[in-house]
């Protein structure tokens, strides 16, 4: 009884001290990831900072405007792609000063998606921003790198970039007289668009 209850001993011995070794090599594991996720940040956040520095000719352009921009956010803020851990889909239209002939009209789709298993998301948004003479087409592409900060709340860092269409047609403009000089004013470019964000959430807040 002696002899079987050592050997006992040294069984249970045993096993906890591999229990003990395994929760050491998990542990460790963890922090090699976790490193691992942050080194990514850090790498992301340089690449977007290098890209914005070599923009020398980047060029301003009035953007459009939103009165309720929270149902809207992904035009605004790249990083909000997979924030709501479904496929989601928007579309928005804004008519300001309705029955005047010029008045400012916004229409706006947005469609995102998160890929959980990658960690990140994709969307894109197409926005046409018309006001008197002058006619806007924004279509951009998102992406966003999504970090569990703890177990309800993520960080996540966007970029976008697209191509933005600017038309301006004088000749539309009604003086109540001919005008020789905006007769065949019409102007029209194609120019890159880009940008950047952070979202930070959780179910509570952001």
């Amino acid at each position: 009884m002696v002899e079987g209850l050592q050997i006992e001993t040294v069984v249970v011995g045993r096993y906890f001290k591999y229990l003990k070794m395994k929760e050491t090599l998990l542990f460790r594991f963890k922090i090699m990831v976790s490193h691992s996720t942050y080194r990514k940040l850090i790498i992301l956040l340089s690449v977007i900072l290098l890209c914005m520095g070599r923009l020398q000719n980047a060029q301003a352009q009035q953007e459009p405007q939103y009165t309720q921009y929270m149902f809207n956010t992904l035009s605004v803020n790249p990083a909000y792609a997979g924030s709501r851990n479904a496929l989601s889909a928007l579309f928005l239209s804004r008519i300001q000063w309705a029955g005047l002939e010029g008045a400012p009209r916004t229409y706006d789709f947005t469609m995102h998606a998160p890929f959980n298993d990658y960690k990140m998301a994709l969307g894109f948004s197409l926005i046409a921003d018309n006001y008197g003479p002058e006619n806007n087409f924004y279509l951009n592409l998102n992406y966003a790198y999504r970090v569990n900060i703890t177990d309800k709340t993520i960080l996540s860092l966007g970029i976008k970039g697209g191509i933005y269409n600017y038309q301006v047609n004088l000749a539309d403009l009604d003086f109540g007289h001919p005008d020789v000089d905006y007769s065949e004013n019409h102007e029209q470019k194609f120019l890159p668009n880009a940008g950047m964000g952070v979202y930070l959430y959780s179910n509570h807040y952001y």
